[in-house]
C-alpha cells in the first residue's frame, strides 16, 4: 500500500523552481524598503529621500517589482497545491486532505511566529490561509467557477474602496492621517533604535492594527484579495499543467510576452503618475485610478516575467544560467526567513542600526548583492550535502509527523 511522503528530488519540477527563486529575488528586493524604514512613512505625501537618483530607484523598483514577485509566489503556491495535492491523493487517498491541512496548519504557525513576534510583512500566514480556503473550498470547483472568483477578487476592492466615500470627510481624514503618524513615530522608536524586545512589543501592536483595527481592515481585505487572484489563476495553470507543458505553446508565449509587457508598462506609467499626485487629505479621482491601474499592471508584468522565463528555459545555454535560481528556489522557506533576519539585523536599532539612513537606490543595490553573493552559494552549498533546506526540514517533518 502507498504511503504519503515528501517528493525526491529526482521529482522536482525544475522550471517552478526557477520561477520560484526569481520571485524570492523580486520579494527581497520589495521587502527591504520595509526592512530599512517605517511601512507608515509617506503617509502625510512626503518623501524620506528626495535625491534624483533615489526618486528614480524608487518609481523603477515600485513599477518593475512592487506586488508582481509576490504574485508570482502566490501563483506558484497554488501550482505546487495542485501538485501536492494530487500525488497526497494517489498516494494516500483517505488521508490526502488531512495531510494537506496539517502542511497548511504548520505554516501558518511559521508565518504567525514570524509576523507576530518578527517582523509585520510577514505573507506566509496569508498563503497558508488562502491555502485553507483552496483545499476545503476551490479543490472541486470547476474552472469556471474558479474564473467568476478571480473576477470577484478583482471587481470587490475597488467597491470596497468607493463603499468607504462617504467617511471620507476631512475629518476622517485628518484622522486617519494623525494615526498613520502616530504609528510611524512609534516603529521608528521601537525599530529603529529599541531593543530586540522594544521591536517585539511594537511588531505585536502593528500586526493586531493590522486586522483588528477599522481603520487599517480594508486594507487588509484588499491585499487578500490581491493575493486570492494569482492564487485563483495558479490554481488554473496547475490543473491544466501550463508550465510544464511551456514548450507546447512557444507561439502563444511569445504573442502574450510582448502584449503583457506593453500593457504593463502603459499601466504601470499611469500608476506612479497617479500615486505622485497623492494629497493626505484631500480624495482625488486618480487614488481610484491609480489603484485600478496597479492591480492590471500587477497581473500583466507577472504574466510578462512567467512568460519570459519559460520562453528562456527552453534554450540550453539560459536554462544553464537561470539553474542558480532553482538552487535558492528549492529552499524558498529558509531563504525568504534568512532575508527577514539578515534585514533587521542590518537595519534595525539592535543591529547595525542603519535605519533611516540608507536611500532606495543603496537598498536595491543591497538586496540583488546579498541574493547573488550570499543566498545563491549558500544554497547551492547546503544542497550539496542535505536533501531539503533547514526550514524545509522540519516543514516536512512537522506535517508528514516524521523526520524526512
Amino acid at each position: 500500500m502507498n504511503t504519503a511522503a515528501p517528493i525526491g528530488s529526482s521529482e522536482r519540477i525544475e522550471s517552478i523552481d526557477v520561477i520560484r527563486g526569481i520571485a524570492l529575488l523580486g520579494i527581497f528586493i520589495m521587502n527591504t524598503p520595509y526592512f530599512s524604514a517605517s511601512m507608515f512613512a509617506g503617509a502625510d505625501g512626503t518623501h524620506l529621500f528626495n535625491a534624483t537618483y533615489d526618486r528614480i530607484a524608487a518609481d523603477a523598483r515600485d513599477l518593475l517589482f512592487s506586488g508582481k514577485f509576490n504574485s508570482m509566489f502566490s501563483a506558484l503556491f497554488a501550482i505546487g497545491f495542485t501538485i501536492q495535492y494530487s500525488r497526497l491523493q494517489q498516494a494516500d487517498p483517505a488521508r490526502a486532505t488531512g495531510i494537506y491541512v496539517r502542511r497548511l496548519l504548520v505554516l501558518l504557525g511559521f508565518g504567525i511566529i514570524h509576523g507576530y513576534f518578527i517582523w509585520i510583512g510577514d505573507i506566509l500566514h496569508t498563503y497558508a490561509l488562502l491555502g485553507l480556503v483552496l483545499v476545503l473550498g476551490f479543490s472541486r470547483l470547476k474552472d469556471r467557477w474558479v474564473w467568476v472568483a478571480f473576477a470577484l477578487t478583482m471587481i470587490v476592492p475597488p467597491v470596497i474602496n468607493l463603499s468607504r466615500l462617504p467617511l471620507m470627510t476631512p475629518a476622517f481624514l485628518q484622522h486617519e492621517l494623525d494615526v498613520m503618524k502616530a504609528y510611524e513615530a512609534s516603529t521608528n522608536q521601537a525599530f529603529g533604535h529599541g531593543s530586540f524586545l522594544q521591536m517585539v512589543r511594537e511588531n505585536m501592536r502593528v500586526f493586531e492594527f493590522g486586522y483588528l483595527d477599522p481603520l487599517a481592515l480594508p486594507s487588509t481585505i484588499n491585499n487578500y484579495l490581491l493575493i486570492a487572484s494569482t492564487m485563483l489563476l495558479g490554481l488554473l495553470a496547475g490543473r491544466h499543467r501550463l508550465i510544464q507543458r511551456a514548450s507546447e505553446f512557444l507561439p502563444t508565449l511569445w504573442r502574450l510576452l510582448w502584449i503583457s509587457l506593453a500593457v504593463g508598462l502603459v499601466l504601470g506609467g499611469f500608476f506612479t503618475w497617479c500615486f505622485e499626485q497623492y494629497q493626505p487629505l484631500k480624495i482625488q479621482w486618480t487614488d481610484f485610478a491609480g489603484g485600478m491601474a496597479y492591480r492590471l499592471c500587477r497581473l500583466a508584468l507577472t504574466l510578462f516575467y512567467v512568460c519570459a522565463i519559460l520562453l528562456l528555459l527552453q534554450k540550453p545555454r539560459w536554462k544553464q544560467r537561470l539553474s542558480c535560481f532553482a538552487l535558492t528556489g528549492r529552499m524558498a522557506l529558509s531563504n525568504y526567513l534568512l532575508q527577514t533576519a539578515v534585514g533587521l539585523t542590518v537595519f534595525y536599532g539592535w543591529g547595525f542600526g542603519l535605519w533611516n539612513r540608507v536611500g532606495p537606490l543603496m537598498v536595491l543595490v543591497g538586496a540583488v548583492a546579498f541574493y547573488f553573493a550570499v543566498q545563491v552559494p549558500l544554497s547551492r552549498w547546503w544542497l550539496a550535502r542535505r536533501r531539503f533546506g533547514p526550514m524545509e526540514w522540519l516543514w516536512r517533518a512537522l506535517t508528514y509527523g516524521r523526520m524526512p
